[in-house]
């Protein structure tokens, strides 16, 4: 599985890594919103992580200096990039967690948000199985 990851913090990428690769799944990681775009656009993912703040994590709710993940999700829903691959907003800030998904309802089916620190907590399984549509997702975007 092909998995991507757009998040400033190299904690959490780390996490994604311990996480995700031991299932022989393949991880891949934007730390901006302009090189996400560029890597959603020339490959196809099978799973979709996005965060909203990306000013740094010594800088919560702070605009990150090349834009946030709203910025990517307005471009994703505008474009039409990867509708069809579930999106998971992982950010700590509630209200862009919203934001981004209200930017995605009309274009992508397969939305789901989770704090992050609820995602760490987690079992990896578990998380699939959200992922995975085999329970309702938080947010269906309709």
């Amino acid at each position: 599985m092909r998995i991507f990851v757009l998040d400033d913090d190299m904690q959490r990428i780390k996490w994604f890594k311990r996480a995700f690769l031991d299932e022989g799944n393949s991880v891949y990681y934007a730390h901006d919103p302009i090189e996400a775009e560029e890597m959603l656009r020339n490959n196809e993912y099978d799973k979709i992580f996005l965060d909203h703040d990306l000013a740094g994590a010594d800088k919560p709710y702070q605009r990150g200096p090349k834009g946030d993940g709203i910025d990517l999700a307005i471009i994703m829903a505008k474009d039409k990039i990867q509708t069809d691959t579930p999106v998971i907003v992982h950010s700590l800030n509630h209200h862009g967690s919203e934001n981004m998904l209200a930017a995605l309802k009309d274009t992508h089916d397969k939305l789901f948000r989770i704090d992050f620190v609820l995602l760490r907590k987690s079992a990896v399984d578990e998380i699939m199985t959200v992922i995975e549509n085999k329970m309702k997702p938080f947010y269906r975007g309709k």
